[in-house]
């Protein structure tokens, strides 16, 4: 997965959810949905309103919990 397939589905409204990071305050977890799975965008807020992204990685638990029993092909 690359960061512009991510920042396009961003652009066509496919974020699903942004959750507070539980250890990490200055962290968040952006909730893509690309191709019926979701993935996980880590980003972290440098200064003002800057954030900048450090990982990005599917999230089998995030799938199962947002896309299962809501008629969506999942792998």
């Amino acid at each position: 997965m690359s960061v512009s397939q991510i920042l396009n589905a961003i652009e066509n409204r496919q974020v699903v959810d942004v959750l507070e990071h539980p250890l990490h305050k200055n962290q968040r977890l952006v909730l893509v949905k690309i191709r019926s799975y979701i993935y996980c965008m880590l980003i972290e807020k440098k200064f003002l309103d800057n954030f900048y992204i450090l990982t990005i990685f599917p999230n089998k638990f995030f799938t199962k919990k947002y896309l299962e029993g809501k008629n969506e092909n999942v792998r």
